[in-house]
């Protein structure tokens, strides 16, 4: 049983991360097609094309049994979603809304007024 074991381990690990491969690819299409349909008014016609065909490259890849082919693939889609989103950033236009909106939990709500009367601005204190 050892010898089996000690035998079938190159084909084990291929196969390991071979399902790893498919389960991460399979997790950043369900990511980026939720990405895309939840802020396809807020990226670029460009952008959504591109990360489309990203999606369409990995989900071709995932027919075949090439692991690093399959990494690859979804390894070039997560960084084109990172492009994408980082591009909404610098243009302000995020997928929580606005930088400006309160309650988002940005620099202008304020998380530490629970009741005690104090006002914590960006670490600075003002009495009431």
């Amino acid at each position: 049983m050892v010898k089996d074991a000690e035998r079938f381990r190159a084909e084990d690990q291929r196969r390991k991360d071979e399902v790893e491969a498919r389960n991460h690819a399979d997790m950043s299409v369900y990511q980026v097609e939720k990405f895309v349909h939840e802020n396809s008014d807020k990226i670029t016609a460009e952008d959504k094309s591109m990360l489309e065909g990203k999606v369409a490259a990995t989900r071709s890849a995932l027919q075949g049994q090439d692991g690093s082919h399959i990494r690859s693939a979804s390894d070039e889609l997560m960084a084109a979603w990172q492009q994408v989103g980082t591009r909404m950033h610098q243009t302000g236009s995020g997928p929580a809304g606005d930088a400006g909106d309160a309650g988002d939990g940005g620099p202008n709500s304020n998380p530490g007024s629970g009741g005690s009367g104090d006002d914590f601005i960006e670490g600075e204190f003002r009495p009431t």
